[in-house]
């Protein structure tokens, strides 16, 4: 129901502005109905009907929602409570939506004409032309907004159903570690795409693939930052153990360029650039990561300060081993991001300068 709608808003929307104006607007209004749907459907599905009842009212009386039989939202909420009639009305509009889409894409022309006329472009200079370039491609690509804008909603929605701030912040961790990689070699393929031979790019090859690691370290460390916001305000020694997200991220993206490189023969045509192993193991590196640098840190200041009792008693009986591990674990997982960081950018940078030179 929600691809339907945004499928077809984008559909209207090509009528008007470009095809790549109307990719970014469906997916907005993806995002808008999802988050809306999460928020409804989360209290709603609470097993405290007392709780449900005092929920609708609320949104009634704040949205002005009519329970009208003939509204989607009435069949939403049936369906919700085990109504066929009201799932079935649901799959009879996502039907109706999808084939309205398709008749009117068929009075489209979605070919590709060449510009007869000559558009006058003016060249102004930039302080950093090789992170705007960057920039550039990544307005270029629609899916790169739904990378950035599910890792940050996601986390978000979670608040809704979940009070524990720091599994919400771990979960947030998990998904930038699939998205990450996937960002980068985005920007690398377009890179490629884009400028076949680097030679005639006035800039060092290695430099310029190494700028494809700034996008996505900043964009996951600020979303990070937001959405660990909750978990500072409870414990603000919790910032020590965030300040390390940034380097995992840009870690990540190190290691997405040295697999890309390692095999420059790769598929570029693909949406899936990258194996599902390497997928896999980029995936487990992180959480293995965040779990000794955060969790087992977060437990230990979270046990000095007398919040869990289950590792009290751990603490008295062995206080060698438990100081061991408390700073041990994070310790570690710091210095080996520190070492595979210089590491995999000098490989980088050895083997950019080998194949563009």
């Amino acid at each position: 129901m929600l691809i339907a709608i945004s499928n077809l808003f984008a559909m209207v929307l090509s009528r008007f502005v470009s095809r790549t104006g109307a990719k970014r607007g469906g997916m907005i209004v993806y995002f808008i109905t999802l988050f809306l749907y999460l928020i409804i459907y989360t209290p709603l599905s609470s097993t405290n009907k007392q709780n449900v009842v005092e929920f609708a009212q609320k949104l009634k009386g704040l949205f002005h929602i009519s329970l009208s039989p003939f509204l989607p939202s009435t069949w939403l909420i049936n369906g919700m409570k085990g109504s066929i009639s009201g799932l079935f009305y649901l799959l009879a509009l996502s039907l109706f939506l999808y084939v309205l889409t398709y008749q009117l894409s068929k009075g489209m022309d979605f070919y590709v004409e060449k510009r007869v006329e000559r558009k006058k472009v003016k060249f102004t200079p930039f302080s950093m032309p090789l992170f705007r370039k960057d920039w550039l491609y990544f307005k270029r690509e629609p899916m790169n907004l739904y990378l950035v804008g599910f890792s940050l909603l996601f986390p978000l929605i979670m608040f809704t159903s979940s009070r524990d701030p720091f599994a919400i912040l771990i979960m947030g961790v998990a998904i930038a570690g699939m998205y990450v990689p996937m960002l980068t070699a985005g920007l690398y393929t377009i890179e490629r795409k884009s400028c076949p031979l680097p030679l005639t790019f006035p800039q060092n090859p290695s430099g310029t693939l190494l700028t494809k690691t700034i996008l996505p370290t900043l964009t996951f460390s600020l979303i990070a930052l937001i959405i660990s916001i909750p978990a500072i305000v409870i414990e603000p020694l919790t910032i020590i153990l965030i300040a390390w997200f940034p380097l995992l991220y840009y870690l990540l993206s190190l290691f997405t360029l040295y697999l890309l490189l390692s095999r420059p023969s790769r598929d570029l045509t693909k949406k899936n650039i990258l194996d599902l192993w390497e997928m896999l193991l980029m995936e487990f590196s992180t959480i293995l990561i965040a779990s000794m640098i955060y969790l087992a840190g977060g437990l230990y200041m979270s046990t000095l300060r007398g919040d869990e009792q289950k590792l009290l008693h751990l603490m008295s009986k062995n206080p060698v081993l438990f100081h061991a591990l408390g700073i041990g674990l994070p310790t570690f997982a710091i210095i080996m991001l520190i070492l595979l960081t210089g590491l995999f950018r000098g490989k980088i940078k050895r083997m950019g300068d080998r194949i563009c030179g």
